[in-house]
């Protein structure tokens, strides 16, 4: 499985490498970015593409990891929780483990004539 993991990660950076040099071209090309909002005007001149392609990249790690940490926070929240109930059912099972041996002590035993 090792091996395959290596194969598809080298052929995909072998992909994305022929692809970033056959379109050098457009990847460096620039643009304008303007937003009109009512009466306000965002205007930021001369983008590149690369630099629109690695902030949507960022973005998308950035909102990924924010879900992954709420994700691990809600595990571990249920986690915590099924360690007290594991507790609680040991504790219990602990109290009738004693009533029990109670139980036999206290008995006399039978003696046959």
């Amino acid at each position: 499985m090792k091996y395959v993991k290596f194969l598809f990660f080298f052929f995909l950076f072998l992909f994305i490498l022929l692809f970033s040099i056959q379109n050098r071209g457009i990847i460096f090309e620039s643009f304008e970015i303007k937003l009109e909002l009512f009466n306000f005007i965002w205007l930021i001149p001369n983008v590149a593409v690369y630099t629109i392609i690695l902030m949507s990249f960022l973005f998308g790690v950035l909102v990924s990891s924010f879900y992954f940490l709420l994700d691990k926070l809600a595990k571990r929240k249920e986690i915590k929780a099924y360690k007290k109930q594991i507790k609680n059912i040991e504790q219990e099972l602990q109290n009738y483990r004693e009533i029990s041996l109670e139980e036999t002590s206290f008995r006399t035993p039978e003696t046959n004539n």
